[in-house]
């Protein structure tokens, strides 16, 4: 995800590549943006991460985002969720009580699906289990 511009004075005197995204005859005005033309080349570099995953490889990470259901993993240009029920194999009343945002993981995925570029991961299986042995 692309995080907003903040301070467009860094851009002054820049040479910089867009995207033609309007062109308005009627009031001789064009659409240009930066962000489409990056967007593009992260759909492919998301495309590309995902045709390399395999379930049960370890992967690190970086906490991306916290929420009342799981946690969003960075894992180098796209996002895997490990759900509140794949953080801890005790029960947890949220997932800030394992994790905290920025925070570095190794996290294993358990699934993925190549058409809604969505990947599940889990961060308790690269635990032990409460009786002590690996799942």
């Amino acid at each position: 995800m692309l995080k907003p511009i903040r301070d467009y004075d860094v851009y002054v005197d820049k040479t910089m590549e867009f995207k033609v995204v309007k062109i308005n005859h009627e009031f001789k005005n064009v659409v240009v943006s930066h962000k489409a033309l990056i967007e593009a080349d992260i759909e492919e570099q998301k495309k590309e991460i995902i045709g390399q995953l395999e379930k049960g490889q370890v992967l690190e990470g970086v906490v991306k985002n916290i929420t009342s259901y799981g946690v969003f993993v960075d894992l180098g240009g796209v996002d895997g969720l490990v759900h509140i029920t794949d953080l801890s194999w005790s029960r947890i009343n949220h997932p800030n009580e394992i994790v905290e945002l920025d925070q570095k993981l190794n996290v294993v995925i358990l699934d993925f699906d190549e058409n809604k570029s969505r990947i599940q991961l889990g961060l308790k299986t690269i635990k032990q289990t409460p009786l002590g042995f690996i799942r």
